[in-house]
């Protein structure tokens, strides 16, 4: 009896041996697995600490670079650079010592912060007679204001010779408007420059509630009882973003430039059921007539659409001396699809420089005898070192007839052939809007001068000691932007 208690207990003992050995085998099958990820786990971090440092090596490289291109810039360039030894520090506001700003300085500002020059408004029909003279369409000449246009081409000069970074830094801190940008939920400036005019100007015309539809003795059911809008030249898409979230029913149908080379004018944002997205040379006639024809065609649409926006440029034509020439096609050509798509009473904005030379008169002309109300606007968001402006034209009094839409369309198509002083679309003047003209153009050369020289002088003496120093310039924190965004809609 104590033999087989025995036997039976040192079987057990065996057996639990065999099941503790076998444990260990499998243990040791296991353990190197885990190695393996513990090894892998260490190279990864490894390998992301390695990557970590390449990237802070990269950084700093890029950061002495542009350290020792900007002190290059400031020891060789600088002493080169005009207006310096004249250069004021308060001449402009967008410069001067920061300054405390109220609650009631803050709502003033906002309430008038766009410049506005109505050319021509309904009750100018009541004028006498003198207002209403013609007069020959000539440039506008300098005259007094020589200096201003002199120092404006200097600071353009000069501008070339600034590191890019440097460059948008110092336009940055010497804008107190810059902060504006996108807003709170666009893809571009654009945008908000929109937003901007349309809060001042009410460019979005409504469509007629079912009260006033049944009203109108005129009215049919082939009337378009819905707000349309084309969007020319638009990439990335600013102006059709901002139209579509102001009024998600609108209808809209949006034309740009396929250009590789400048990806900026690409659409950026999605075509939906209202926005109908395409691409083209706005400069071609067949690309106008084609893009006319899909908008009249539409159901939808058949009459036309009450809104016109064309925001077209070059990328090449930035901050050239000859903006103005550059843009004279590009205008045309969106003033040409207008006409041939505007219903009347529609309203009209289109992006432009300088309207100091004949042939931006004339088309200045032609638009003044087709709207009952035309302004030049420089809206805050727009950069007041740059010589951007907008023509905004409203309530078109009629369609223009199919022989002066053809005369348009020849002026285009012999564009390269034709002289400078032939490309004319009218050639007599208002002669009160002439005056308004040169108002408007010597006004804003004034500030854009005054806002070049701001960040000429901070690119040439940042990180000297001066008086560019980032305190006494950074205006940005001086407004309130979401006050703007609040009073504006948006």
């Amino acid at each position: 009896m104590g033999r087989s208690s025995k036997n039976k207990k040192r079987k057990r003992s065996l057996d639990n041996n065999d099941i503790s050995s076998s444990s260990t085998v499998a243990a040791a099958d296991v353990a190197p697995v885990s190695t393996i990820i513990k090894t892998n786990n260490n190279q990864n971090q490894k390998q992301k600490k390695i990557k970590k440092k390449k990237k802070q090596k990269t950084s700093k490289s890029r950061l002495r670079s542009e350290q020792q291109q900007q002190q290059r810039f400031w020891n060789e360039d600088c002493k080169d650079l005009p207006l310096l030894s004249n250069y004021n520090n308060n001449c402009g506001s967008s410069i001067s010592t920061k300054r405390e700003w109220t609650a009631e300085t803050e709502f003033n500002t906002i309430k008038n912060v766009i410049d506005i020059e109505w050319l021509m408004t309904d009750d100018d029909d009541d004028d006498d007679d003198d207002d209403k003279e013609q007069v020959n369409i000539d440039p506008i000449p300098l005259n007094e204001e020589d200096e201003v246009f002199e120092s404006i081409k200097n600071c353009k000069q000069a501008f070339e010779d600034i590191p890019s970074f440097l460059f948008t830094k110092a336009r940055r801190l010497t804008n107190k408007f810059e902060v504006l940008g996108k807003g709170r939920r666009f893809i571009n400036r654009s945008a908000m420059k929109l937003a901007n005019m349309d809060h001042f100007l009410k460019l979005i015309i409504p469509p007629p509630s079912s009260e006033s539809k049944a009203e109108s003795s005129s009215s049919s059911d082939d009337d378009c009882h819905f707000v349309g809008f084309a969007d020319l030249c638009g990439g990335p898409g600013g102006f059709s973003e901002y139209l579509q979230w102001k009024m998600p029913s609108i209808i809209g149908w949006g034309i740009t430039l396929n250009d590789s080379n400048a990806d900026c004018c690409n659409w950026k944002i999605d075509g939906t059921p209202n926005l109908t997205l395409e691409y083209g040379d706005l400069t071609n006639n067949e690309t106008i007539l084609k893009f006319v024809a899909r908008i009249l065609s539409s159901s939808k649409c058949a009459k036309g659409v009450n809104l016109v926006v064309g925001d077209g440029g070059f990328v090449q034509a930035r901050d050239k001396e000859d903006q103005e020439t550059m843009m004279h096609r590009l205008i045309l050509c969106q003033m040409i699809t207008m006409y041939h798509i505007l219903q009347p009473g529609g309203n009209f904005v289109c992006k432009t420089f300088e309207i100091s030379n004949q042939f931006s008169i004339s088309l200045i002309a032609l638009l003044v005898s087709t709207f009952h109300q035309v302004a030049i606007v420089k809206p805050v968001t727009s950069r007041p070192a740059s010589s951007e402006r907008y023509i905004i034209a409203k309530n078109l009094r009629q369609r223009s007839s199919d022989k002066q839409l053809q005369e348009l369309l020849q002026l285009n198509a012999n564009w390269n052939d034709t002289k400078d002083d032939r490309r004319m679309v009218a050639t007599t003047i208002p002669k009160i809007v002439y005056s308004k003209l040169k108002d408007i153009h010597y006004r804003l050369a004034t500030v854009q001068e005054q806002a070049c020289r701001a960040i000429l002088e901070y690119a040439t003496t940042q990180g000297k000691g001066g008086g560019g120093g980032h305190h006494s310039y950074h205006q940005a924190k001086t407004i309130n932007r979401h006050a703007y965004y609040d009073y504006w809609g948006v």
